[in-house]
This record gives C-alpha cells, structure tokens and sequence, in this order.
C-alpha cells in the first residue's frame, strides 16, 4: 500500500511528480527536460494548465507546424522549453511562413502567461536546433 500525503503547501503529489526520472531528467511544469530528451510544450490555459501539447521535432533550417493540426489553434496561453540549445522556437499568427511573430522561446526558458496581446493567438510555430 502507499500513502501519499501534501507536501508543505496542502498538494498532493501527481503521478508525474511521483514517476520515477532518470538522473539526467527533469520535468519542468510537467515539460520533460535533461540531457537525453528536451522539448517545448504549449498549454492552453496560463500557469501551465488545461490541455498541453509536447513536441521535441527541430531542424538547423526551422520545423513549421501548424497548430490546427492538433485542434489547438488560438488556444496556446503559457509554454515551456527544456530545450539546451541557442535557438529557440517562435510562435506565429497569420499566413503560413509569413505571419506577424507573436513571441520567442528562448532554451531553458518559460512563461507562465503569453501576455493579453498574445493570448490564444498563435497559429503555427517554428522549432530551430
């Protein structure tokens, strides 16, 4: 039997608090980090809840997708990225490859919140490694 108790702050620990990790990984807001696996993930509400998306897939030339493609399409209000590099990934609204840039996803960076101009805006991405 296993009893799990809230920690100090009154939560109870998530299935994925309790996972056991490898060393090398971490979970940042639930987005899988460390040496042998980065990603970014966007989430449809702020403070990195509601429905999450995880993508790990990056060229030197940018990877474009479109979030229609997930039924997610002006939904994106906070996001992750694990992602050790120096390029980031960029969120677009308009036409395809040539839209206006909503924002930038510096590595080992996250926001909690989009911002109200950009909230639930974004319509594709571009993932750089």
């Amino acid at each position: 039997m296993i009893v799990v108790f809230p920690d100090a702050s009154g939560k109870v620990p998530t299935s994925e608090s309790l996972r056991p990790a490898s060393p090398d990984t971490f979970y940042e807001h639930g987005c899988p980090g460390g040496a042998t696996q980065t990603w970014y993930c966007f989430f449809a509400d702020r403070d990195y809840l509601g429905r999450t998306l995880q993508f790990k897939d990056c060229s030197p030339d940018g990877v474009t997708q479109t979030f229609s493609s997930w039924n997610f399409t002006n939904q994106t209000s906070s996001w992750v990225n694990t992602y050790g590099i120096e390029d980031p990934v960029e969120a677009y609204i308009g036409a395809w490859n040539g839209g206006n840039n909503l924002w930038v996803e510096p590595p080992d960076d996250s926001s909690d919140y989009v911002g109200d101009a950009n909230n639930d805006k974004a319509q594709y991405f571009d993932s750089y490694c």
